[in-house]
């Protein structure tokens, strides 16, 4: 899979945007992209540290302890920092092209 860039500031955008601090990460789509794709980004995001995951305990049957599972995601810190630099960019691209 090819990073798409345009995608990573979809996503990003709208953990910005959400109503929530975190996300489920099973009702994030992104109109005109396969999830399959969309899911791929958000692991890569993940790994970059962009995204933060809530792991939470949960008790699968079967097992005497509680296991970890993936949980809600969340903007991190460099997630924000990543917008931030990115409308910068933007900004003096136009007032360049406008000039």
């Amino acid at each position: 899979m090819k990073r798409d860039m345009k995608l990573v500031t979809k996503l990003l955008t709208s953990f910005e945007e959400a109503e929530t601090p975190s996300v489920d990460r099973d009702k994030i789509h992104i109109e005109g992209y396969d999830q399959e794709v969309v899911n791929g980004h958000l692991s890569l995001l993940l790994d970059g540290g962009f995204l933060v995951d809530h792991m939470r305990l949960a008790f699968i049957p079967g097992h005497s302890r509680p296991s970890q599972i993936p949980g809600n995601l969340a903007l991190s810190w460099k997630g924000h920092e990543y917008l931030d630099g990115h409308r910068q960019n933007s900004a003096s691209q136009q007032a360049k092209d406008s000039a």
